[in-house]
């Protein structure tokens, strides 16, 4: 199990970093392992809106009932099953919502000749704050030209206020990477906008250091633990301090305690 390692053979949750005064709660979750339980939970006690998880690939699907879950415990029942409504640049909003949330999706590993397949993973991050944005990424290889290579380390210190990468080459371009996937998300770009923004895709519009002067008032990364073989980001407004991390649960009777208490505000 992707989680075993660390929050135990349960997924009983792991801490890191400090509370959060905004009551914002990051929630890594082990989207194989956790797929049959809250499957059978929502077809007890449906969560989701009638239909909008029934074009969802399988790893979405159970991500997209964890998140329902998780934004009724958040901000209640009648306001979290509200349908998701597009913003500016297509990032899902629910109307009259005091606070923000995001998800990100990746595997873990890769399928291998012994049978092994790759494991889907998930980061909600949800909270009473007007912008939030995660990214999780996987350790890999990277092929990359030089250029492209340093202007995404370039602007990934940049939108984190200069804060250190990994030493190892591979893992930080890829923790730069997930820097800028969560920035553009909690401000609404998307990485597309994103990178043409630095200049890294296209012709772009502004130098890294440009960039953030003009929005990095507002929203700051801080790259956060996830698991091993995991690298992840959290983007959050100026002066929030990163939350604590916590696994969702794989044992049945503790995933129904978390989802029975409402978060702390």
């Amino acid at each position: 199990m992707v989680l075993s390692a660390i929050s135990g053979s349960s997924g009983a949750e792991f801490l890191l970093g400090t509370a959060s005064d905004e009551a914002i709660e990051l929630w890594l979750i082990d989207l194989d392992t956790l797929g049959e339980p809250l499957a059978e939970r929502e077809a007890q006690d449906p969560y989701c809106p009638p239909g909008e998880i029934d074009a969802l690939d399988a790893s979405r699907k159970v991500a997209r009932m964890a998140l329902r879950r998780l934004l009724a415990r958040s901000f209640g029942r009648s306001l979290s099953a509200q349908p998701f409504q597009p913003g500016p640049h297509g990032k899902p909003k629910l109307l009259g919502l005091a606070g923000d949330f995001n998800v990100s999706h990746t595997f873990l590993g890769s399928p291998s000749s012994s049978g092994a397949e790759a494991k889907a993973v998930a980061l909600i991050g949800l909270g009473r704050v007007a912008s939030i944005g995660v990214d999780i990424e996987p350790l890999r290889a990277v092929r990359m030209d030089d250029r492209r290579r340093a202007a995404i380390i370039s602007a990934g210190q940049s939108v984190a206020d200069g804060a250190p990468l990994p030493n190892n080459e591979e893992s930080a371009v890829i923790q730069a990477w997930a820097r800028l996937e969560a920035w553009g998300k909690a401000n609404g770009r998307g990485i597309g906008r994103t990178l043409s923004h630095f200049g890294i895709w296209g012709r772009g519009g502004a130098s890294a250091g440009d960039c953030v002067q003009s929005q990095g008032d507002e929203v700051i990364v801080h790259d956060i633990a996830a698991a091993p073989g995991l690298l992840a980001a959290v983007a959050l407004p100026r002066g929030v301090r990163p939350p604590i991390v916590r696994a969702l649960p794989l044992d049945p009777a503790a995933l129904d305690e978390i989802f029975a208490h409402p978060a702390k505000v």
